[in-house]
């Protein structure tokens, strides 16, 4: 595993101090200042379903008065979480999307959070690379596991072979015997980062020029993940558009907390 000394910064950091350490590693650990409520909030949160029901997402600005109401209403529903549960996640949750998305001089973002109950989907790690959000297709991304094992992140000297294998990892089907073969070929030729541990977020460079690999990690409890992507109006807007059509073509519809407030 590897140990690139990932810098940590306080999520009150200023702009400056946070895309200046962004330029130097392409990614950074974001100490997340958990209050001791917040703590205790977290290990209290229980988690009962996964799939479209267990995914909440939402394109816009985070100053709408009704993100953290709808936030709240859907963690009451991922598990038997009381209204003191769902007030203090919802209200943390908004709270690091304004810190993120004031790194980067705008309001608006895309917040995806997921629910999963544990398995072994992923004791082989399934490495990639995150879509390509909107243009230029260089954006940045905070992911962070409100409860449950945190993302997995890697480095490849071999981007040729790595791309030559994520192509074939996606066109074998998830979850063959051909994409699992595939998967250990790719788990070779990536090497682990060491991260921090749970009370950190990670924020990384996504997509674009030299891109931050990653995977889900090996879910041995129940798992409930959090996805922020920062950007303009325009440009969250476009990853809305590209995202509904995404959906349409894999027959998704029906999804219950699904927000475009743009």
């Amino acid at each position: 595993m590897a140990n690139l000394n990932i810098k940590i910064v306080p999520l009150d950091a200023s702009k400056n101090i946070v895309i200046t350490s962004l330029n130097d590693q392409r990614m950074i650990s974001i100490d997340l200042q958990l209050s001791p409520e917040e703590k205790k909030v977290l290990q209290d949160l229980k988690i009962g379903i996964e799939g479209v029901m267990g995914n909440f997402l939402y394109w816009g600005s985070v100053d709408n008065e009704a993100l953290p109401l709808n936030l709240k209403s859907y963690v009451g529903t991922i598990g038997e979480n009381n209204d003191i549960t769902a007030d203090v996640i919802s209200k943390l949750i908004v709270r690091i999307a304004k810190h993120v998305t004031k790194y980067f001089d705008t309001k608006f973002a895309w917040i995806e959070t997921k629910t999963f109950l544990a398995n072994d989907t992923f004791v082989i790690p399934r490495w990639h690379i995150d879509d390509k959000f909107f243009k230029p297709h260089t954006a940045h991304k905070l992911v962070w596991a409100v409860k449950g094992s945190q993302t997995r992140f890697g480095v490849t000297e071999n981007l040729t072979e790595f791309s030559r294998f994520t192509a074939l990892e996606i066109q074998a089907g998830h979850g063959t015997d051909e994409n699992i073969r595939i998967r250990k070929e790719l788990d070779q030729i990536v090497n682990e980062i060491k991260i921090p541990e749970k009370e950190a977020a990670m924020l990384y460079r996504s997509a674009g020029e030299n891109p931050v690999v990653h995977s889900e990690p090996h879910m041995s409890e129940n798992r409930l993940f959090l996805g922020i992507v920062p950007g303009t109006k325009g440009e969250i807007n476009e990853w809305y558009e590209r995202k509904r059509q995404k959906d349409i073509k894999k027959g998704v519809d029906g999804r219950k907390w699904y927000y475009n407030i743009l």
